[in-house]
């Protein structure tokens, strides 16, 4: 199975003062990297659009973990826009949907983010 390039790049418009993320390509071991670091340290209240994430694999589900777990205590979980079935089937398989809050698209998380 051949990967689609990562790509990761802030949304200009922030949601309810939170950083947002269009990621585009595969989430695997070799985009991690590239992931963290331009998410590092910006965990708090993170808003990721993985509309453009067609697959990810365990490397990519534990990154997400990784972001999610702190955040777990704040009143800001992490925020996923537009996951893909396949993405969605395989952070329910791993068992770490509820780590996360889910969105179909961005206006969706807006209005619900910033209520």
């Amino acid at each position: 199975m051949s990967q689609e390039p990562f790509h990761i790049e802030e949304v200009p418009d922030a949601i309810a003062g939170r950083r947002v993320f269009r990621l585009s390509g595969t989430l695997w071991l070799s985009s991690i990297p590239q992931f963290h670091s331009v998410v590092k340290g910006d965990a708090d209240g993170l808003v990721l659009d993985m509309s453009g994430v067609p697959i990810i694999d365990s490397a990519g589900v534990a990154a997400l973990v990784a972001l999610a777990v702190p955040q777990q205590k704040e009143p800001h979980p992490l925020a996923l826009v537009g996951v893909s079935e396949r993405v969605r089937k395989t952070l329910h398989v791993t068992q770490v949907e509820q780590f996360f809050k889910f969105f179909w698209n961005l206006e969706e998380a807006k209005a619900e983010l910033e209520k």
